[in-house]
């Protein structure tokens, strides 16, 4: 376990050799600023009853805890539905005993759940973790998603969730008005995202420069965002 940038908690994988989050940055800074708020702000969220996110992987829950605390501060009153796959099992049972920020201190009952059960629903939020490697079980997925966090490890660690057919998957899943947000910025990712039919627009999730400029995906631009040039 190790105290990220933030003060919030992430652990190292040793089956990729990577942190889960940004070290410098911070676990809960980073869902926040690179895939929560751009998805809400350009996937205009708030004013719809109910959304749906595919939350690419699920790993420590940030992605999908940060989603649902950040809905609820912005007075979002609809239905939230989660969809993640998760490999490590193992992990998951974890998750009860790890520290998470005292903002999400409400939300912590659904970590308990999806350690114990998979599930979780209540309070208008229903959260379901799939078992088994996302490149399998997200192409077989059904249904229309408004916000997708593409957020796995590396292209280089974990090459088989950022090919073409993978983001095929993803473009398929997305709907019309929806935003796939990733961390991602490598010319590769591009190149394949445009090839399976995403609009590009770079994000500068932080204009002072603290973070990198990520990348959204769309099939159509929303007004106010510049395509990216190829």
């Amino acid at each position: 376990m190790r105290r990220s940038g933030d003060g919030s908690f992430t652990l190292y994988s040793e089956a990729y050799k990577e942190h889960y989050h940004s070290c410098r940055e911070g676990a809960f800074s980073e869902a926040l600023i690179k895939h929560i708020d751009p998805a809400i702000r350009y996937g205009h969220l708030l004013g719809r009853d109910r959304v749906r996110a595919l939350d690419i992987c699920f790993g420590l829950g940030y992605n999908t805890l940060v989603f649902i605390w950040r809905l609820r501060q912005l007075g979002f009153t609809g239905l939230i539905e989660v969809i993640s796959p998760e490999l490590d099992t193992t992990l998951l049972e974890r998750l009860r005993l790890l520290p998470y920020p005292k903002a999400l201190s409400r939300y912590l009952g659904m970590i308990i759940a999806v350690s114990e059960g998979r599930a979780y629903e209540k309070e208008g939020v229903r959260v379901e973790v799939i078992a088994g490697d996302a490149a399998q079980r997200v192409p077989a997925l059904t249904g229309c998603f408004d916000a997708i966090f593409q957020d796995p490890f590396s292209p280089r660690k974990n090459p088989e969730l950022w090919d073409a057919h993978f983001f095929g998957a993803l473009h398929r899943l997305l709907s019309d008005r929806g935003v796939l947000t990733t961390y991602s910025q490598a010319k590769g990712v591009r190149r394949t995202m445009r090839e399976t039919g995403f609009v590009l627009a770079e994000h500068p999730f932080d204009p002072a420069g603290a973070f990198r400029p990520g990348t959204l995906g769309f099939k159509t631009l929303p007004e106010g965002l510049a395509c990216l040039p190829d």
